[in-house]
């Protein structure tokens, strides 16, 4: 009988997805954060499900020999980083161990996994959303790993090492405002400087200004928007001209996101292609300089805004741009195009099963699809090999410190 008070002894076999150990007892699971395989530690049990229970580790006995002091003074109550306790080296395997697991168990072929690791596994963020609250106290930072709970916090290393001020600057502007807010503000790079883009869940946001260290900002309430200073900033990316907003999803890595875009295109030919969840353009314009045609379908209006302001600066004629779901528009675009080549690049949750249906009714000859979660891309790749053939995968480590992980498959049609 597992007991919530009493406190036990174990070996940490291995860790899963997540960044959590797996210790058994008897035949019993229980996951651990914080750890590393091998180690012996003694913990409690905070919560018993019918197959497993989730434990907290109140010592480690035994350490692993490459265990390091994480670099965040945040860590193990941010709800981001889950190994920064671990050398990069090992964070690699872990994250290999995990896409190798998910896709052995939906392949039907056995292909090697070819691993980018990451250049630089500090300061590599382009791009964080912070969130806020005010009352008697003003609080901002990253919700804490009960998933509820509001961390306040002063630096986060992996995106910016030196202390920088930020967190001081949006403290000072949200102070000057009354009463109780709350809401969450994007922040992103733009050389020395950053792009902020405020929005207010509740409360009445005070007017925007400048700090020395904001390029520009944007504040968004019910009803309104303010802003001030540079709401986009322009830089040049793999040749392409390009803009990029706080309002808007960006790649956080773009070094690695450059690694995985040209691997991408050396896997396509010049055939019509189409870019489903395409974002602000970027994949698909650079495609276009091979392609024959490109078209792209994203949800949000202001990256397809984004994405046609890039085609008309960078002079791409054989590139469109359409801002609706893929569920909705896919069809219709398909019956027109007739791409060849698809690149698919969904959200967390994977492919919905009507985008799976519309795939194996109109068969591309070729698919890159590219996921941010194993268990959903393996979960699509069971009903995809239907009709295609895995014949490349490759593994891009964008996310360091945390247990995300970018996989790009190749497939062919039968």
């Amino acid at each position: 009988m597992i007991d919530l008070q009493k406190t036990y002894r174990g070996t940490v076999q291995k860790l899963v997805f997540q960044g959590k150990g797996l210790v058994r007892l008897d035949n019993f699971v229980i996951f651990v954060p914080d750890v590393l395989p091998g180690e012996e530690i003694e913990f409690h049990l905070i919560e018993k499900k019918k197959s497993y229970g989730i434990g907290v580790v109140d010592q480690i006995v035994t350490a692993h020999p490459l265990r390091r002091k994480p670099v965040c003074p945040y860590f193990g109550r941010c709800g981001g980083c889950a190994l920064q306790h671990a050398p990069y080296s090992e964070q690699l395997k872990f994250k290999t161990e995990w896409v190798e697991d998910a896709l052995t168990h939906s392949l039907k072929d056995t292909l090697e996994l070819k691993v980018a690791g990451a250049d630089q596994e500090w300061s590599y963020r382009q791009r964080i959303v912070l969130h806020f609250e005010k009352d008697e106290n003003l609080k901002i930072g990253y919700i804490a790993r009960d998933n509820t709970t509001l961390l306040d916090i002063t630096e986060c290393p992996i995106f910016s090492e030196k202390p920088i001020p930020l967190f001081a600057d949006l403290k000072n502007y949200l102070s000057q405002c009354e009463g109780r807010v709350s809401g969450s503000a994007t922040v992103v790079k733009a050389e020395n400087k950053y792009l902020l883009h405020i929005f207010f869940n509740e409360g009445k946001a005070a007017i925007p200004q400048l700090f020395d260290s904001w390029l520009g900002v944007t504040v968004k309430e019910r009803g309104s928007i303010k802003e001030a200073g540079e709401q986009f900033y322009c830089t040049d990316y793999m040749g392409l001209k390009t803009k990029i907003s706080a309002s808007v999803f960006l790649q956080n890595y773009p070094e690695m996101a450059s690694k995985l875009y040209r691997d991408v295109i050396g896997a396509l030919d010049d055939k019509p292609t189409l870019d489903l969840y395409c974002g602000t353009g970027v994949l698909s314009l650079l495609v276009a300089k091979k392609a024959a045609r490109v078209v792209g379908i994203e949800v949000s209006e202001n990256s397809v805004r984004l994405a046609q302001e890039n085609k008309r600066a960078n002079g791409i004629e054989n590139c469109d741009f359409f801002a609706g779901f893929v569920e909705e528009k896919l069809a219709k675009i398909q019956e027109k195009e007739g791409a060849k080549n698809w690149i698919i690049n969904p959200p967390r949750q994977g492919l919905s099963q009507k985008v799976r249906e519309l795939i194996l009714s109109f068969l591309p000859e070729k698919i890159i699809y590219i996921s941010c979660m194993p268990q959903t891309l393996g979960r699509d790749l069971v009903e995809l090999q239907k009709k295609y053939k895995v014949v490349g995968s490759n593994m891009y480590d964008m996310f360091p410190q945390t247990t995300h992980v970018e996989t790009m498959i190749t497939l062919h049609r039968r």
